[in-house]
Formats: C-alpha cells, sequence, structure tokens
C-alpha cells in the first residue's frame, strides 16, 4: 500500500527531520492529506517540508 511520510528540512547541509508519533513515522493516506497537515502547523515547523512516498504492507 503506497502511503507518504513528512520530512522537515530546516537548513542546508543539515539532516531531515521525520515527523514521528510515539517513536513511529506518521503516515498520510494521500500526499495531499500530508501537506495538508503541514499548512495546519506552520508554528511548529519553521522550515520547509518535503513529502516522501512509501510503501506499507506486508512482505
Amino acid at each position: 500500500m503506497r502511503m507518504y511520510e513528512l520530512w522537515r528540512v530546516k537548513h542546508v547541509g543539515e539532516e531531515p527531520e521525520r515527523l514521528e508519533d510515539e517513536g513511529g513515522a506518521v503516515l498520510f493516506p494521500r500526499a495531499c492529506d500530508a501537506e495538508d497537515f503541514f499548512r495546519r502547523h506552520p508554528d511548529r515547523w519553521e522550515a520547509e517540508c518535503r513529502i516522501l512516498p512509501v510503501t506499507v504492507g506486508q512482505a
């Protein structure tokens, strides 16, 4: 199943930071859901975001 992760990119040269909740990645079913989350919480981010597709499911 295709899901999407949201990553914060603070500064050039720094490692990006994945949005996590209780130790695991927060996954969004659609890329637009991740983008909406980013736009609703701009004070929490103070940076650019990247939305990356990931495959989730049984091997």
